[in-house]
């Protein structure tokens, strides 16, 4: 296991849906981050998105990306029982 994937594991299994949704607002909210939060961003989405059993429906997803929204709060809208973990 690779030192990233290590830390991904790690990151991904103490945090609850409600701090993964919260998490990744709040880094979205950041104008200018680092590459490594990028990444961590990156794996806390895909996380969201696995834990509510992906997306069904891309075009319906890209769509809401393609209209500006961030990409959880696409989850959101794709998925509206995350807005209870706002």
């Amino acid at each position: 296991m690779t030192t990233n994937e290590a830390r991904k594991d790690a990151l991904l299994a103490r945090l609850s849906l409600t701090d993964l949704v919260r998490q990744s607002l709040a880094m979205e909210a950041n104008p200018a981050p680092e590459s490594h939060d990028r990444m961590v961003k990156a794996w806390m989405s895909d996380e969201i998105e696995r834990r509510m059993g992906g997306v069904q429906d891309e075009d319906a997803f890209c769509e809401l990306l393609d209209q500006g929204h961030s990409y959880t709060e696409c989850l959101i809208r794709t998925f509206p029982a995350l807005e209870a973990h706002r």
